[in-house]
């Protein structure tokens, strides 16, 4: 059985689209170097791809994307979002 969770979910997308394994979760993705800016742009087309999500303007602040728990904030308020634009 896999893991849906929008944590294994995230993992799979860096292991998958990026060929990252799993950081731990306090760990800077940017200052480690495992994000520069053309991975996190890649990263942000395949996290709307997989969680079928659009991030707003406002969200793409790499302060926001630093850490694994950071990003998995962000795509849950983003599928939150339009969870509750499409029962609008």
């Amino acid at each position: 059985m896999s893991d849906d969770s929008i944590p294994a979910r995230l993992e799979r997308v860096l292991a998958e689209q990026l060929a990252l394994a799993a950081p731990a979760p306090d760990l800077d993705l940017f200052e480690t170097g495992l994000l520069d800016s053309l991975s996190f742009a890649q990263l942000l087309v395949a996290l709307e791809k997989e969680f079928d999500i659009r991030f707003a303007v406002e969200d793409i602040d790499l302060d926001r994307f630093r850490t694994l728990p950071a990003v998995t904030d962000v795509v849950t308020r983003a599928i939150a979002a339009g969870a509750a634009v499409a029962g609008s």
